[in-house]
């Protein structure tokens, strides 16, 4: 793909393996934090609403509804 002078190229791949391992992480540690410690990190509201906009990525670069992409 081209947009002018930057050819873009899909880096989907490159990032969605390590996308999904920490949202698995951070929601497994959110539902049961005793069962499936990742670390001491206190669960803030903030934290809580980015845990749930991975979990979208996540699932959106899983499925195909998602690309990342470099423009270069």
């Amino acid at each position: 793909m081209d947009t002018g002078n930057n050819v873009i190229i899909d880096i989907t791949d490159r990032y969605v393996g390590m996308i999904e391992s920490f949202q698995c992480d951070f929601s497994l540690n959110m539902s049961d934090p005793v069962k499936y410690p990742l670390c001491t990190i206190k669960q803030s509201e903030r934290l809580v609403k980015d845990v749930k906009l991975l979990e979208e990525l996540s699932y959106g670069l899983r499925n195909g509804m998602f690309k990342l992409i470099m423009a270069e």
